[in-house]
């Protein structure tokens, strides 16, 4: 490592490891952790705020010492408290449920108070609490792991989508006890061995487990990202693909429960050729955000024609297992509106007439779409048909003039379909100069252009596809690196907005130096407004 003594690299080493120390203090630190002063000062404003949980002072001092500690609105933070305190899964605790919540509470209060938005923060951490209340281990976790006490506060402070997951589902709260694991999102083998691991213990025929137990994986591993990500311990591109990883392992094992649940109900013990699973809009271009349903089209091989009914069977119980709403919630919605014939065709298609169907009947909106398209699951022998069609639609002859016409009609269609709105801001998504147009721009120079460039064929996603652009000399590298620049802020942006429950909607004034940059790019490239 290029030290000539010993001392000198050990010098160095405490060097990074003071850095190290200096960081995790920062992310994992808890409330109960100070020097002597600081703990003692801890300790009598814990004991301050007991006679405030308890009502044994006068609403006046309560409302005080909340404020002291640091809460702007003392009477809504007071309010809380006396209903959580009167509630009736309060009333119902035991001597001993009672005695644990009444060491939570002043803990809890002064955790927030010193955390970020503290007003904001106790009251979906009291919906935890009271939703928890029967299930007094978990008030005996918070109360004596402070670790586990300091993350949920944290993760329930920077976003009101986590507090409602932990408060829908408390049994993810068991992440909350080992940091490793809370902030460490699982490599795609990995995630595949855990949901491997869930389900073995689980009877074939009992559906209704693996589906929670399905659900249950994918709230516990999404948690794991939304954690590394509001913490900003994760990049944004990892965001996405960790999330994107995690549909793939779960569409992959629903194939599998949903071809066994078929095998059990049929007399023959030979089933037919195995089903594919194509991914489409942002699953076909890694980019899944938290809330992303699945854009999906189901194909089976040529000759089975007698065997479709089987194929539409396994397809409608694939997608009874995605999007039934059990205790645990659905686990995700599944959008088949892009298979040929969209909402009217059939829900599976034989491999040929995809085909047949693309070459022949596709709206060029299709071929749009299907710039973003990829295997995800099933049969490795229609993956590779359905690659070799993609590669084939993608580099078919086209009037330039003609597509820029397609492009523009379809985006303005899009924007006619809006509902109308007054000013409530720019709409990252579909509003003029967001993420609508840079998709555009990418759809449509893939199929200008890789007819002649076959590079642009290698992605489906946005990103790798601009660079390719640049690369190739198809688009100036200023306006590349301005696309992908503006590209993930928007996407970081959305993500956030999801964590705080929010619509996709910024200031006007926000992002208005890439807008304008990308309408221009529009023009230069495209030739024609959009709407």
């Amino acid at each position: 490592m290029g030290f000539r003594h010993w001392h000198a690299f050990l010098k160095q080493l405490d060097i990074h490891r003071q850095q190290v120390a200096n960081h995790f203090a920062q992310v994992f630190a808890t409330p109960q952790l100070a020097t002597t002063s600081d703990h003692q000062r801890a300790e009598s404003l814990i004991n301050d705020l007991v006679p405030a949980w308890l009502g044994t002072i006068s609403d006046n001092e309560a409302k005080q010492r909340l404020t002291q500690l640091g809460f702007g609105n003392a009477d809504e933070i007071l309010r809380r408290l006396q209903l959580l305190r009167q509630s009736h899964a309060c009333r119902l605790l035991s001597s001993h449920g009672r005695q644990r919540l009444d060491q939570l509470m002043p803990l809890l209060l002064r955790a927030v108070a010193i955390g970020n938005n503290p007003d904001k923060a106790l009251p979906r951490i009291l919906d935890l609490v009271e939703a928890v209340l029967r299930r007094t281990a978990y008030l005996a976790l918070l109360v004596e792991k402070p670790m586990a006490l300091s993350q949920l506060v944290k993760l329930c402070a920077a976003s009101p989508w986590i507090a409602e997951m932990l408060t829908q589902q408390p049994l993810l709260m068991d992440e909350l006890l080992d940091h490793r694991t809370l902030y460490a999102p699982l490599s795609k083998t990995a995630l595949h061995e855990e949901l491997q691991t869930l389900l073995d213990a689980i009877p074939d025929k009992d559906q209704e487990q693996q589906m929670e137990r399905l659900r249950y994986f994918k709230q516990i591993n999404v948690l794991r990202v939304a954690a590394a990500n509001i913490m900003d311990i994760m990049p944004l591109m990892a965001v996405s693909d960790h999330l994107t990883a995690i549909a793939e392992v779960i569409l992959a094992q629903v194939l599998q429960l949903a071809q066994q649940h078929m095998r059990l109900r049929r007399s023959s013990t030979e089933p037919p050729p195995g089903m594919a699973i194509i991914g489409y809009g942002k699953l076909g271009g890694i980019e899944l955000g938290y809330g992303s349903d699945l854009d999906l089209v189901f194909l089976y091989p040529d000759g089975q024609a007698a065997q479709q009914g089987y194929y539409v069977r396994l397809a409608q119980s694939l997608i009874h297992l995605l999007n039934t709403r059990t205790a645990a919630g659905v686990l995700y919605e599944v959008d088949m509106r892009l298979r040929p014939n969209g909402s009217s065709g059939l829900l599976v298609s034989a491999i040929k007439a995809f085909e047949e169907y693309q070459q022949q009947d596709a709206w060029t909106w299709e071929h749009q779409a299907i710039v973003r398209a990829r295997f995800i699951s099933g049969n490795p022998a229609i993956g590779q048909r359905f690659r070799a069609i993609r590669r084939r639609v993608l580099t078919q002859p086209r009037n330039a003039d003609h597509l820029r016409r397609e492009v523009t009609d379809m985006r303005r269609r899009m924007q006619e379909n809006l509902p109308a709105r007054p000013d409530q801001g720019f709409n990252i998504k579909q509003d003029r100069g967001g993420i609508a147009d840079i998709e555009f721009i990418v759809q449509f120079g893939v199929l200008c252009w890789a007819r002649e460039h076959p590079a642009l064929l290698d992605w489906t996603d946005n990103i790798r596809l601009l660079e390719s652009f640049s690369r190739e000399g198809l688009l100036a590298v200023h306006d590349s690196h301005i696309l992908c620049e503006a590209y993930r802020a928007y996407r970081k942006t959305l993500h956030r907005l999801v964590l705080q429950e929010q619509a996709p909607r910024v200031s006007q004034e926000k992002f208005s130096q890439y807008r304008r940059k990308i309408m221009a790019i529009w023009e230069r490239l495209i030739g024609q407004e959009p709407c």
